[in-house]
């Protein structure tokens, strides 16, 4: 069984789509067609050979004899041709010595009684009345360039069976190029038209169908997604988990650079489409097929389409997740902080992420966690005293310690002297801190003490009272669904090329949209 690539000629691409019938579809590089589509088992590269284009099909009752037919007849029309094209060469070769004899005939004075030979009489009268295939008239190219006009047809009848387009406009644009066509055909018939005046007809042809297909493709974005959300606060924060849709206009105004300085995809969705289906995947943790269906594409299109705006928001996101100076976070410090806590500048806690089970036994250790019984990857995360997220880790296995991930973090290196930490039981880095010349505050621990004081209670207490807030802007970055389900694998692994793996990209990225909501600290 031998398979066959679309063809990559646009128009002959087109004419394979139609033939095979199928409603909003359109190839891609993977698609194929068998030889039982075809009459003599391959594709041919001429367009008048049956073969050009499949015809085989279940739903066409066609009989094998007159598919049969159909290639006798196309091998008696190449002979035809071929007998004609001999016939034509011997014919330019008889009249191109005919020329040449009359050019070495030597002139003859003028004069009325001088007699020429009959035969000569002949050749004169017949060099006049039929030119020589060396001889260009006006409009002998049009032909050819008609020909072009085919092409462009076709290349739209596909694009407005799929697009959803405005009857009006496109009834307006199919009356410009008819007549544009007419133009061209009469002076192809008449040849009163300049090989020039020709080829600018056909130019402005096909700008023409250019601009209808503009306007095809303006209609399709009409009746996207983005724009039925389009100031519609609840439709955005449930599809895209951000609180306004102001925001999210903003968010492809900003990311618009960036997007359109790599490759297109190909998709047929327009930015915002396209980014309103990444945070749809993240917010909702909406599966690849499912969004495939909502937007019309192949569930490929949608890993891709994601893979590349994670990468475009982490990029652009990163003004957003800074460490604050100690003045502004002593200039904005909430009142609860003030008694106490004046000095902190950061609540530290750390969160934990299901994962599949990985089949290589030592990633399966190394991220098995024993406070989940599960496999997860486990992250750092910092707020300041208002809410706002201002450090986040690169994913660990879940099996490592809090005081581990805390040291080799990174955060240490944001720490000044005189910084206060405030942190959980589990966090037991104050000698880590003190070598930078910082305090932890932690709850006391129980171990050795049979109950523990008044005084210690209190401290517990009042430290609670503060320390919830860390909690507070963890289950606010859950929100993002994608971090309360179990990732895949393929979100896990790092090349060796690059230094964040895909879900350091996606943590980092609900974090930055969690600090574009309201403060959470008043």
């Amino acid at each position: 069984m031998k398979l066959f690539r679309f063809p990559q000629d646009q128009s002959r691409c087109d004419a394979w789509i139609r033939a095979v019938r199928r409603e909003i579809w359109l190839p891609n590089e993977y698609s194929m067609i068998c030889q039982n589509h075809f009459i003599s088992g391959k594709p041919s590269r001429f367009p008048n050979n049956p073969d050009y284009v499949p015809t085989r099909f279940s739903f066409k009752s066609v009989s094998a004899a007159r598919e049969e037919s159909k290639s006798v007849r196309y091998e008696r029309l190449q002979a035809r041709r071929r007998r004609h094209r001999y016939e034509s060469q011997e014919q330019g070769e008889e009249r191109r010595e005919t020329v040449t004899e009359i050019q070495q005939t030597p002139e003859l004075p003028e004069d009325d009684d001088v007699d020429l030979p009959n035969d000569e009489l002949e050749l004169t009268a017949g060099e006049n009345a039929e030119p020589s295939d060396d001889i260009e008239l006006p409009g002998q190219g049009i032909n050819v360039e008609l020909l072009e006009l085919v092409d462009i047809k076709e290349k739209l009848f596909h694009t407005e069976t799929v697009l959803n387009t405005n009857k009006e406009d496109l009834r307006k644009a199919n009356e410009k190029v008819a007549m544009l066509e007419e133009c061209v055909k009469s002076a192809s018939q008449a040849a009163e038209m300049s090989d020039v005046k020709c080829k600018e007809a056909i130019e402005m042809l096909r700008k023409a169908e250019e601009e209808k297909i503009s306007l095809m493709r303006q209609n399709h974005q009409g009746s996207s997604l983005a724009l039925k959300i389009q100031n519609d606060d609840s439709k955005t924060c449930l599809l895209t988990g951000l609180p306004l849709y102001d925001v999210f206009a903003v968010l492809v105004t900003h990311f618009t650079p960036l997007a359109t300085a790599e490759k297109s995809l190909g998709s047929g969705l327009s930015l915002a489409d396209e980014l309103l289906l990444t945070l749809l995947k993240i917010s909702q943790a909406v599966p690849n097929q499912l969004i495939g269906c909502i937007f019309d594409i192949h569930e490929t299109k949608v890993t891709k389409i994601f893979h590349r705006w994670v990468d475009v928001m982490f990029q652009a996101l990163q003004p957003l997740v800074v460490w604050p100076d100690k003045g502004a976070i002593i200039e904005h410090m909430p009142s609860c902080f003030k008694p106490r806590y004046s000095k902190a500048v950061c609540i530290i806690d750390c969160s934990e992420v299901f994962i599949q089970r990985p089949t290589c036994l030592k990633a399966r250790a190394q991220t098995y966690s024993n406070y989940k019984s599960h496999n997860t990857v486990k992250f750092l995360v910092a707020i300041t005293p208002t809410g706002a997220v201002s450090f986040i880790s690169k994913c660990w296995g879940g099996r490592v310690s809090d005081r581990h991930l805390t040291v080799h973090s990174g955060l240490l290196r944001r720490l000044r002297y005189g910084d206060l930490v405030l942190a959980d039981r589990g966090f037991d880095i104050a000698d880590d801190l003190a070598m930078v010349g910082a305090s932890l505050a932690i709850p006391p621990f129980t171990k050795g003490k049979p109950q523990l004081s008044q005084r210690e209670v209190e401290f517990s207490r009042q430290l609670s009272n503060v320390r919830i807030h860390v909690e507070r802007a963890i289950g606010r970055m859950k929100y993002y669904k994608m971090l309360h389900s179990t990732l895949p694998i393929s979100l896990i692994k790092r090349d060796h090329e690059t230094e964040f793996a895909t879900i350091d990209k996606v943590v980092f990225v609900c974090a930055a949209l969690c600090n574009m909501h309201p403060p959470l600290i008043a």
